[in-house]
């Protein structure tokens, strides 16, 4: 068992002056928060590791709340450091979860990219890359954490424009500050939202399933790249022409050098999936250089 880390949570705001806080709000923080820990250190230290957390006697005139976490499996790594609620010993890559909210700020996560050493890319919608801890990647994206997150973090000061969160080690020194123009940065992801993009490029597409009947669909292609055939749509109409008029020789295995447009749809915390559209039929490659490239 490893020693006690202590951190307290203030939250400053007009309707604390008195010492006071709603007492649902709060309720609703200290249970979120301690959730938040769990998940995150399953995540960091394996699904067997296990962590004690405990709430401690309010300070005297303080609205502050202290916890008290304990993780019992010997060696494990600080979950607290990766949540940004101690200070960190050692390079966590993008700093700490609470950094990383904070600079991915009120943009969007487009994508995110598993690097190999546990790094990740988290691709936002106005083009800029943030490389971080893959653990960190997972958090920010996991609606369920966020939601915790939302909990401690946005809803006890939702509703004051002079709200100040800090959280302060056992000797009352400040590890993190979240600014009242930062809060609406720690409110809950869509799960269900969707990003896209197209990318175009030159290939060699080999047909596996042709359809003469309906036009543009029920077409599948190997596509390089790709393990397994694909659903394609074909959009060029003069070859779509040319095959109804018996003008090209199509037959299943044929290759075809194509125009092709692949449109990429990214889910939070799911693999991409992808959509192919042949835009333009090149030309019909002969056996001699019938290579899938």
């Amino acid at each position: 068992m490893m020693s006690p880390n202590n951190f307290s949570i203030y939250y400053r705001s007009k309707s604390t002056e008195n010492h006071t806080i709603d007492a649902e709000e709060l309720g609703h923080s200290i249970v979120s928060f301690a959730k938040a820990i769990k998940q995150a250190n399953r995540l960091i230290n394996g699904p067997e590791s296990d962590i004690s957390i405990d709430v401690r006697a309010h300070k005297p005139g303080s609205f502050g709340v202290e916890f008290e976490v304990i993780q019992l499996l010997e060696n494990a790594r600080n979950v607290l450091e990766y949540l940004g609620v101690a200070s960190a010993t050692g390079a966590i890559t993008g700093g700490s979860l609470i950094a990383l909210i904070k600079k991915i700020g009120s943009r969007k996560i487009a994508a995110t990219i598993k690097k190999t050493s546990g790094k990740s890319i988290i691709e936002l919608d106005d083009g800029e890359e943030i490389e971080c801890d893959t653990s960190l990647e997972e958090l920010a994206t996991n609606p369920e954490f966020r939601q915790h997150y939302e909990n401690v973090f946005f809803n006890p000061v939702k509703d004051d424009d002079a709200a100040v969160i800090s959280i302060k080690d056992l000797n009352g020194s400040e590890i993190e500050k979240v600014e009242l123009s930062e809060v609406e940065s720690f409110k809950k992801i869509d799960s269900r939202s969707i990003n896209s993009k197209t990318e175009q490029s030159i290939k060699n597409i080999r047909f596996t399933q042709v359809n003469f009947d309906s036009g543009s669909r029920g077409w599948r292609a190997e596509v390089p790249g790709v393990d397994k055939d694909v659903a394609i749509k074909v959009a060029d109409e003069a070859f779509l022409s040319a095959v109804d008029k018996s003008e090209t020789a199509l037959v299943k295995g044929s290759l075809f050098e194509v125009k092709l447009a692949t449109k990429i749809f990214y889910k939070i915390n799911q693999s991409p999936t992808y959509k192919y559209t042949i835009l333009q039929v090149m030309r019909h490659r002969t056996n001699k250089d019938n290579k899938l490239v």
